[in-house]
């Protein structure tokens, strides 16, 4: 009589729904909710700052969290699916405040220029 064949259970891949949202919020949601905000500054003629500001500066900040959290919570990869490192997420940070820095000006440029 031959021996029972024992068969392993199937392997279950780790659900990463998470760090996947997460990616799509700081890569593709946040930076269309920054251009549309920027837009809107510049269409507000009568003001330095407005709730567009606000909410442009949230943004960033959120989509900042975002990342935090897919690096650290969810091993975040980069945008081409390479692992990414906390020194990687410093270089994102400085990245992210200096192009919504430049982009915020430019707005506020072309808002002072449209009066």
């Amino acid at each position: 009589m031959p021996a029972p064949q024992i068969t392993p259970p199937p392997q279950t891949v780790p659900s990463n729904t998470g760090g996947c949202l997460l990616r799509v919020v700081w890569m593709l949601l946040g930076n269309a909710v920054l251009i549309i905000t920027a837009i809107k500054i510049t269409q507000e003629h009568q003001q330095l700052l407005s709730i567009a500001d606000a909410v442009f500066w949230v943004v960033v900040a959120g989509v900042a969290l975002a990342r935090y959290l897919d690096v650290h919570r969810f091993h975040g990869q980069t945008a081409s699916g390479q692992p990414t490192t906390p020194a990687g997420f410093q270089r994102y940070l400085v990245l992210l405040g200096a192009f919504a820095l430049l982009v915020w000006f430019v707005a506020h440029a072309v808002a002072y220029w449209r009066r």
